[in-house]
């Protein structure tokens, strides 16, 4: 159950208990007033951390964004075991590698108001099949007795069947929470949520000189800016729309959110591909350049291939062996206490 709290110590009369389709349309039973389900979750904002590079006197910079998914072991249990990820662009772990000490850090917020800085060293990170794919993945341990994260689930993740259901087209809402350089946060992260729409559908691939070509990519009016490479892109119905004659989309807390890519780039106002590898933060240096408006998104197809390169799957299975032995002694442990007294 997700509780969400309007201030320390503070009890809303208001809040009941009430089903939430937010997430990928799976339904929640959450305490929540009208309100709160009119908003992004919580967990939306609590699946994004920061990547950053380690100088060389111990200090970190923060330069881009990173999202955490889960992935079930098993697809007949879905609220069972899980395997969780790191995901980001490709770009950003190529430049941290390049121009830090070696090491990609996420920055994560732990349950005691603090930041933990986690390497997840280069060997780590598996890379797209395809090397004009802008994806990186990492699996990363994760204590959720130490560390205050949300595992987005890859049931929010757009498919074909909820493209052709929910009519996505061009013009739909998006939004997308990651890093702000000039606020950060200090004490603990504070991402930001950007909005915007999208603009061209993925049709064509897009050639750059300086990134080559992108094979799939939406195009989305959205002002992109540096330190949102890597970030997720959320797709929403909006509390408003219906779709067909389902005057329930209305109803609070229906208005489902889904996965739709991630952030690559976006156009200057000379038509060139920016923020790919020109990173003030992350390749220490000094440029500019004046935002188009423009971003590029890569599909989330490109990132489910990537979860699902042979490296990766191989990892799984060895998961779901060491559950399945786990499971084994923990049933021959209660089969011990079943049997009856020897007389």
């Amino acid at each position: 159950m997700v509780v969400k709290k309007s201030g320390a110590g503070c009890f809303n009369p208001a809040r009941r208990l009430q089903w939430d389709y937010r997430l990928g349309g799976v339904p929640r039973l959450v305490l929540a007033t009208d309100e709160e389900l009119m908003q992004i979750p919580d967990e939306i904002r609590k699946c994004v951390a920061f990547v950053a590079r380690k100088n060389n006197d111990g200090s970190y910079d923060k330069g881009a964004t990173v999202f955490l998914v889960g992935y079930p072991l098993f697809p007949s249990e879905p609220d069972g075991p899980h395997a969780f990820y790191a995901i980001t662009a490709r770009h950003v772990i190529e430049q941290v590698v390049e121009h830090g000490d070696g090491i990609p850090y996420c920055c994560i917020n732990t349950r005691q108001d603090g930041i933990q800085f986690l390497p997840v060293p280069c060997d780590n990170w598996v890379f797209n099949e395809d090397e004009r794919v802008d994806v990186a993945v990492a699996h990363i341990p994760l204590d959720a007795r130490t560390v205050d994260f949300r595992i987005m689930p890859t049931s929010m993740f757009m498919n074909s069947m909820v493209m052709e259901t929910e009519k996505v087209g061009i013009g739909d809402d998006l939004f997308f929470p990651g890093l702000f350089r000039p606020r950060p946060g200090e004490a603990v992260n504070l991402p930001i949520i950007r909005i915007g729409n999208i603009a061209a559908m993925p049709s064509e691939p897009i050639r750059s000189e300086e990134w080559g070509i992108v094979p799939r990519a939406y195009l989305i009016e959205a002002r992109s800016i540096g330190g949102l490479s890597g970030s997720p892109v959320f797709w929403s119905s909006g509390i408003g729309r219906v779709r067909g004659d389902d005057l329930a989309a209305l109803s609070l807390g229906r208005s489902p959110i889904y996965l739709i890519g991630l952030i690559h780039g976006h156009y200057n106002a000379q038509g060139k591909i920016w923020d790919y590898d020109s990173d003030p933060v992350l390749d220490g240096s000094a440029k500019t350049s004046e935002n188009a408006g423009i971003a590029i998104v890569v599909p989330v197809s490109d990132i489910l291939d990537t979860l699902n390169v042979s490296r990766l799957e191989s990892q799984r299975e060895e998961f779901r062996q060491q559950v399945a032995l786990q499971r084994l002694a923990e049933s021959a442990v209660l089969d011990t206490h079943t049997l009856p007294p020897e007389s």
